[in-house]
């Protein structure tokens, strides 16, 4: 058990790293969504689950991207 003395890291190098899969998630439903607009007659199903997949993940890597920074920001800003 650790000391409450003791420093614990934040995985924040992990954190980004998440953020940038999530983005790059989104661009893979971009690709899905294009294929399933080249089919005939289009799948609006499946464009309707990767918009509500790309919204979700946006929404994630916002939320995840904003607070990673808030806490550099406040390390940079400490004495």
């Amino acid at each position: 058990m650790k000391s409450p003395e003791q420093h614990v890291a934040l995985p924040l190098d992990y954190a980004s790293e998440l953020a940038m899969e999530m983005h790059l998630m989104r661009a893979e439903c971009c690709d899905a969504a294009e294929s399933l607009l080249e089919e005939s007659p289009v799948d609006d199903v499946g464009l309707e689950e990767c918009a509500m997949l790309d919204e979700a993940l946006a929404r994630a890597q916002s939320l995840l991207q904003k607070a990673v920074n808030s806490i550099k920001h406040l390390r940079g800003s400490r004495p």
